[in-house]
Parts: structure tokens; sequence; C-alpha cells
């Protein structure tokens, strides 16, 4: 079994190749509309290059403070976001340090 950082740094090493990451649906997650996914924690820290415990921080604090990180769904005791609210977090803290 993979753990959050192995699983973590993966997914960063296919990011970074520029290559596909697998997008599967999730037995018993609900469907998201057009192509959007589910992703973990683990693709959370992939996708915004953060330690997963500055997330969790975060999200117990309701920070950072200029843009603040989206609450999670949960589905049996597990933490799932969508990736579009992941992706513009991204984009709105991209525009925040640029401008």
């Amino acid at each position: 079994m993979e753990d959050l950082e192995g699983k973590a740094m993966r997914m960063k090493g296919i990011l970074m190749e520029g290559s596909h990451v697998p997008e599967g649906r999730l037995f018993g997650l609900p469907e998201l509309p057009g192509k959007d996914c589910w992703v973990d924690m683990a693709g959370v820290v992939a996708l915004t290059e953060c330690k997963a415990k500055t997330i969790t921080g975060w999200l117990n604090r309701g920070g950072p403070r200029q843009n603040p990180f989206p609450f999670p769904d949960k589905f049996l005791y597990r933490l799932y976001w969508k990736k579009s609210d992941v992706t513009e977090w991204i984009r709105r803290n991209d525009q925040n340090q640029t401008g």
C-alpha cells in the first residue's frame, strides 16, 4: 500500500512530465459534471505543491487569509475535493502573488 507522500510524489512526477494523471471515478462518490473529478489529499498535495500538514492547518484555521483553501467533502471519513475547486484556488493564489 502506497503512503500519502509516495502517492503525492508519484503524481507530482506525472504532472511535471506533462503526462496524463489517471482521473478515474471512485465507487460510492457522487458523479461530477463535465470533466471534473475528485482528488484526495495526495492529489491536492501534488496539484498545489504544498505539504499535507500545511493544507490541514489551513482547513483548521480557515486560511490562508487572503485566499482561504476550499473545504473538502467528506465521504466515509476521508477528504475529497473537486479538482475544479483546487485549480480555481491555485489560479487565485497565483493571481494574488503576481498582482
